[in-house]
Formats: structure tokens, C-alpha cells, sequence
């Protein structure tokens, strides 16, 4: 899995984009925190922030570590 979403493997980025886009149909304003796993490069954080705002989903957050 390149991505996980509430729990569920995403299989590609696509999967993604398209639970972005499902979920802000329903409620734009849910909060959406992306945690990345330390292996993750920093281009795909970025386009999976990118895509949630592009998407419409207003609450979009980083989770930071310690």
C-alpha cells in the first residue's frame, strides 16, 4: 500500500485523491491529518496536502513529532 486512510491500505495515489474528493462531498470541513510514516518522501506529503485543499476540504493538518 503507497497510502492508508482511516485505516484502509490505498493500493496507489489515485485511491487516494479519490477518498479526498468523497469525503469532502459529504463534510468539507472534517479534519484531515496527514501522518506520514518517516519513510515517506516529502513530495507525496505535499501532494497529499495539496490534493485535500484542491478537493475542497478546509481543515487540513501536518502531524508533527516530537
Amino acid at each position: 500500500a503507497v497510502a492508508s486512510m482511516n485505516g484502509s491500505d490505498l493500493a496507489d495515489f489515485s485511491q487516494l485523491r479519490a477518498r479526498l474528493q468523497s469525503l469532502s462531498a459529504v463534510r468539507a470541513d472534517v479534519p484531515v491529518i496527514i501522518d506520514p510514516a518517516g519513510d515517506v518522501p516529502a513530495e507525496d506529503v505535499i501532494q497529499a496536502y495539496d490534493w485535500a485543499r484542491q478537493v475542497g476540504l478546509s481543515r487540513v493538518y501536518l502531524a508533527t513529532r516530537k
